[in-house]
């Protein structure tokens, strides 16, 4: 195949998808070969951030060209996973350091920082990927970091499960279907329990804590915490 002197257009397109990082296998596919790579690298124009990846431009790489990096390390059908899923899916509003990222139970990836690779058995998750970079669907990021696999997380399963709801990320219904899916979780039944609580109105940890301290224990009738409103949106009754 013909060597380009220079990226091509496509190339540099994909790049532009990609938070400005390839791989070296997709740079010579659209015909830009090992030679004129590693000529831009020496030139200082682009960047090695791991071995066959590469960031296509001088600047430091910023989170989202991590991301990518990690995936496309990671292979086809890599997917960041917990606290980085969380982020993209805008549960959380500051990027975590560490990018966690899942592979095929048959693969083998070395871990670096800020890389975790991880291999994931089939069927504990949903196969789709959303997004780019690939991620977890919202409902399994919410199931991965309530079953206590990220203690890097900080939270408690009421919390992530109160957060994904009230930022209407994902409903209890999709999150309740999500869990029954679900072949193995060492949590199932306190997530069954939550998701229960969050149908009934429980939409933060302090109303949770108000209908299980307050209404249950002292057998006081079912208070209206929330109701819908004009244009689908929602008002508090105190």
């Amino acid at each position: 195949m013909y060597s380009r002197i220079d990226p091509s257009p496509e190339l540099r397109r994909l790049a532009e998808l990609q938070a400005g990082v390839v791989t070296r296998e997709q740079a010579v596919g659209l015909g830009f070969g090992v030679r004129g790579q590693r000529r831009m690298v020496d030139q200082g124009h682009w960047q090695r951030l791991s071995p066959g990846i590469l960031l296509t431009h001088g600047l430091s790489a910023d989170w989202l060209a991590l991301a990518w990096a990690g995936v496309l390390r990671g292979g086809d059908t890599a997917r960041l996973s917990g606290l980085s899923a969380a982020y993209l899916h805008r549960l959380i509003d500051e990027p975590p350091d560490r990018f966690v990222i899942l592979i095929p139970g048959e693969q083998r990836r070395q871990s670096e920082p800020p890389w975790t690779f991880r291999r994931e058995r089939p069927g504990v998750r949903r196969a789709r990927s959303v997004g780019g970079p690939p991620r977890t669907t919202i409902e399994d990021t919410v199931l991965d970091l309530s079953d206590g696999g990220f203690p890097e997380a900080g939270r408690s399963a009421l919390a992530w499960v109160t957060d994904a709801v009230q930022r209407r990320l994902t409903t209890v219904e999709r999150l309740s279907r999500a869990l029954r899916q679900r072949q193995r979780l060492a949590g199932r039944s306190v997530l069954a329990a939550i998701l229960s609580d969050v149908e009934e109105g429980a939409h933060s940890v302090l109303e949770h804590r108000y209908l299980v301290r307050v209404e249950r224990a002292h057998g006081l009738p079912r208070g209206a915490r929330q109701v819908h409103a004009e244009g689908g949106r929602r008002q508090r009754l105190s």
